[in-house]
């Protein structure tokens, strides 16, 4: 590897490896997720932390819809749904927004930690960069579904689009955003330090 990198520098081009870098381990690990979640997802450890943050999420996403929507907006607590109140036409007209598993943000942090883990760069710094990356992802995902929960409420007819196009894509360019950093900034750092 170091070989295919000095090569690259040579021409100035080094960064087209780390950049391949970031984009290979990102797709590994997606499709990996993807295609083994049906052997992970059976597992108790799993199921209860997957099902443990997905509460999480939709309280807190709840919460921040009921201090954006105040009246027009009733929670279905046992459902994890978020109902949005469009008027009344002489009855309730509404759309419903399910918070599912699919949407504990977990992958993301999945997808972050093994970034991190076999990205190069200096162990010590691992071990504080990998869980402020779960955490942004995180923030991440609450930032997503206040987004779609705008959406459903507004221009609902817009929401596929939205949740498939613009809220997922949000997730990978956060994470390369992460990754710039930790690239740019943490590992040349450790680099000048060896000098």
């Amino acid at each position: 590897m170091r070989m295919i990198r000095s090569r690259l520098d040579r021409f100035g081009l080094g960064v087209l490896w780390d950049v391949f870098l970031f984009m290979a381990i990102t797709v590994v690990f997606h499709l990996i997720y993807k295609n083994f979640i049906g052997l992970v997802s059976g597992s108790d450890v799993y199921r209860i932390l997957n099902e443990f943050m997905t509460q999480h999420i939709y309280y807190v996403v709840a919460w921040i819809n009921e201090r954006l929507f105040a009246d027009s907006v009733i929670l279905i607590d046992e459902f994890r749904t978020i109902r949005f109140i469009l008027g009344y036409e002489p009855y309730p007209v509404f759309n419903e927004m399910y918070i599912t598993r699919g949407c504990s943000g977990l992958k993301q942090m999945y997808q972050a930690f093994f970034l991190f883990l076999l990205y190069p760069g200096p162990t010590r710094h691992r071990f504080w960069y990998i869980p402020m990356a779960a955490v942004v992802m995180q923030i991440t995902n609450i930032l997503r579904l206040v987004v779609l929960s705008f959406t459903m409420k507004y221009i609902f007819q817009h929401w596929d689009f939205v949740h498939d196009w613009v809220a997922r894509p949000l997730f990978y360019l956060v994470l390369f955003g992460l990754w710039v950093i930790w690239n740019e900034h943490i590992v040349p750092r450790e680099k000048a330090s060896r000098q």
